[in-house]
């Protein structure tokens, strides 16, 4: 066998090994089984406060009730709700807290002159009959408004003395007009059964 007949099988072999390598290769590419690899994306939306749903009434232009973020005010329900012109919102303690289930009554300016103005007359004819005393309870002639009477207006009412209608005034100057009935709970000295026993006989404005 001559040189140059080696040197060729030699070349065969070489080109046979390397398309044996290169057939191997492509074969285990398409038989390797396929990994879906699923990603993991986060996503950061914005921290959702709970909600408070509130009924705003009284001398607005939109009454009704309204969804509030938890550490809304009273204020906000105001604006809400769009006070009327004659809307007395001074009246309001407008940076009290909101809580789910809350009652907002704007009062309008006019009644509240009015009852104010019968109050008055209400004193003078009190004052001027000297067989009345001052202490003794007045009989009542309608629901008595929780978020206007006086000390000595509240004591009118069945199971209340002058030590707890005090406090009564005093726990609305602290915390702002009453916006349920039911947070005269929040009185020392009135229980459920008490309540009970005054809800007839009060309101709110």
């Amino acid at each position: 066998m001559q040189w140059y007949d080696r040197v060729l099988i030699a070349a065969l072999i070489v080109v046979v090994f390397f398309s044996t390598v290169v057939y191997l290769t492509l074969m285990k590419k398409e038989t390797a089984p396929s990994v879906m690899v699923i990603g993991t994306t986060e996503t950061h939306g914005a921290m959702q406060l709970p909600k408070i749903k509130v009924h705003v009434k009284g001398a607005v232009r939109k009454p009704g009730v309204y969804e509030f973020n938890v550490g809304a005010r009273v204020e906000d329900a105001v604006k809400r709700a769009e006070a009327l012109p004659k809307a007395d919102v001074h009246a309001l303690n407008l940076a009290a807290f909101l809580k789910d289930g809350d009652e907002v009554f704007v009062p309008d300016r006019g009644s509240r002159a009015l009852e104010a103005f019968e109050e008055a007359l209400s004193i003078g004819s009190t004052k001027s009959t000297p067989t009345y005393s001052r202490r003794q309870k007045q009989p009542l002639t309608g629901k008595v408004a929780i978020n206007r009477a006086t000390a000595e207006q509240l004591e009118g009412l069945p199971g209340i003395g002058p030590d707890l209608a005090k406090r009564i005034v005093e726990y609305r100057q602290a915390h702002g007009p009453f916006k349920s009935i039911d947070e005269l709970l929040n009185v020392r000295g009135i229980g459920k059964k008490k309540l009970e026993a005054l809800r007839p006989y009060v309101k709110l404005w």
